[in-house]
C-alpha cells in the first residue's frame, strides 16, 4: 500500500511554491497526498517565521499531531520552511518535542534518504525539483531564493539565506512545461525579483532587446516570448 502525506504551508506565495516542490517531490516517490492529516502516514508543516505569532501556530499544531500518535504510532511528523532555516543555534529545535524530521527547505533533496532511514520506501539542487501544482490555471516559478538587504525587521537573510539566482535555462524550461500543462498565468517568486541577475546570461536570446541591460527585465521578456504566454 502507497504511503500518504499531508502538507500544512503557513506563510507567503514562496512558501506555497515550496510546498509544491515537496509534493513533488513526495509523488515522484509513489506516495499519495491526502486532506486531512488524520489519513496520512507522513505530516509536514511548511512554516513562516515572519511574526511570532505564526510560530505559535506551528507548536500548538505539533501538540495537535502528535495526538494522533497514540493510535498511529509510526507517524512521521516534519518541519520544514523558514523556522529551520533561521534556526542556526539549534534553540528552537530544543522546543519542539516529538519531531522526526526538522531540516531547512534548501535541504529537500535529502528527504528521500530521510525517510528511507527511518523506513519509508520510497540530484539536483532545490529549485530543480519539479513542483507538483496545486492550481493548474496559475504556476508559481521561483527565480531567486535568500535576501541580501539585512533589513530590521526581517527574517528572511537568516531563514533563506543570502541571494542567490536561478538559471535562465532552468526558469524557461519550469515555465514551458507549466504551460504546457494548462497554466494561463505564471508568477515570478523572489524576495527582490528586480535585483535578478541571470547566472547563466548565454541563454537569452541573442534578439533579446534587454540583455546586458536589466536582466529581470530580460527574464520577461524571453518569459513573454514563450508559445501560450502573453504579456
Amino acid at each position: 500500500m502507497n504511503r500518504q502525506y499531508y502538507i500544512l504551508t503557513y506563510g507567503c506565495q514562496m512558501n506555497k511554491n515550496d510546498s509544491e516542490r515537496i509534493a513533488g517531490l513526495l509523488n515522484s516517490l509513489g506516495m499519495k497526498a491526502v486532506d486531512k492529516p488524520e489519513m496520512a502516514d507522513l505530516l509536514i508543516i511548511n512554516t513562516c517565521s515572519v511574526r511570532q505569532s505564526a510560530e505559535d501556530r506551528v507548536f500548538g499544531m505539533i501538540k495537535n499531531w502528535q495526538e494522533l500518535r497514540k493510535n498511529r504510532p509510526n507517524l512521521l511528523i516534519a518541519i520544514t520552511g523558514c523556522m529551520p532555516g533561521r534556526d542556526k543555534n539549534g534553540s528552537v529545535r530544543k522546543k519542539i518535542a516529538g519531531v522526526d524530521l526538522f531540516f531547512a527547505i534548501e535541504e529537500l533533496p535529502l528527504l528521500p534518504n530521510w525517510l528511507g532511514e527511518l523506513g519509508f520506501e520510497g540530484g539536483g539542487g532545490y529549485t530543480e525539483l519539479s513542483p507538483a501544482r496545486f492550481c493548474q490555471h496559475k504556476a508559481f516559478v521561483t527565480i531567486q531564493t535568500g535576501c541580501d538587504n539585512f533589513c530590521t525587521y526581517c527574517v528572511v537573510p537568516y531563514s533563506r539565506g543570502r541571494e542567490k539566482n536561478r538559471r535562465v535555462a532552468e526558469i524557461l524550461n519550469e515555465t514551458r512545461k507549466a504551460v504546457s500543462e494548462g497554466a494561463k498565468e505564471v508568477v515570478l517568486l523572489g524576495q527582490v525579483v528586480n535585483h535578478y541577475i541571470a547566472p547563466d546570461p548565454e541563454n537569452f536570446s541573442k534578439k533579446n532587446i534587454f540583455k546586458a541591460k536589466d536582466d529581470f527585465s530580460a527574464l520577461l521578456w524571453e518569459i513573454n516570448q514563450l508559445d501560450g504566454v502573453s504579456g
